[in-house]
This record gives structure tokens, C-alpha cells and sequence, in this order.
């Protein structure tokens, strides 16, 4: 058990992260991730939500490199409290798993 999210998520990308890999985490998203991932040598790749803030996996796949490690998903997402729900959510899970992605909650509610 962590005092907050914020602690749970530095723990995970300082045991993910090799300096260099890349966190990728949809826009918008909560403005700490971008320290987080600096502080552990990474670099943050931000990919666009759809006009309804779902999930764009044309862009994830995109945006996907052999440095990815972590996609950082945050649902409900703050700010905007989307949730991301199945089948959508699968999907994703599927796309960051054929490329060797860790899928990794942004918050816990």
C-alpha cells in the first residue's frame, strides 16, 4: 500500500526505466508525468485522444519505437475523467503487448 498515486507510479518507472526508454501517455494528462518521467531518465512521448478524449490507437501504434517501455494509462483520466472501458481498453492492451510495451496505471482509485 502507497500514500498516492504519485508514489506507486515513480516506484514502477524507476523499476521500468533504463535512461533513454520512452513513457508514452495520452494528452491530456495529469502534468506530473512529465517530472516523473524525467526524474528516472526517460523521456515522455504524449500521443492525442480522439475529439471525445478516447483512446487514438492509430496514434499509440505510431508513436510506439523499440525505446517505448512503459504506455501509462490513466482512467479515469484526469482531467477529464474519461474512463476507458472494454473493448477499447483491450485493444490498446493488445497493441503495446505486440510491441513489448508495460501497460501501467497512471492512478488508483
Amino acid at each position: 500500500m502507497l500514500c498516492g498515486p504519485q508514489r506507486g507510479s515513480t516506484f514502477v518507472l524507476k523499476t521500468l526505466l533504463d535512461p533513454g526508454n520512452e513513457v508514452i501517455f495520452f494528452s491530456p494528462y495529469f502534468v506530473e508525468y512529465h517530472f516523473y518521467v524525467d526524474y528516472h531518465g526517460g523521456v515522455a512521448t504524449v500521443v492525442p485522444t480522439d475529439a471525445h478524449f478516447d483512446l487514438n490507437l492509430e496514434a499509440l501504434e505510431s508513436a510506439l519505437t523499440p525505446r517505448s517501455k512503459v504506455v501509462l494509462i490513466n482512467s479515469p483520466n484526469n482531467p477529464t475523467g474519461v474512463i476507458y472501458r472494454p473493448p477499447r481498453s483491450s485493444n490498446w492492451a493488445s497493441c503495446s503487448n505486440a510491441r513489448s510495451a508495460s501497460l501501467t496505471p497512471g492512478s488508483i482509485c
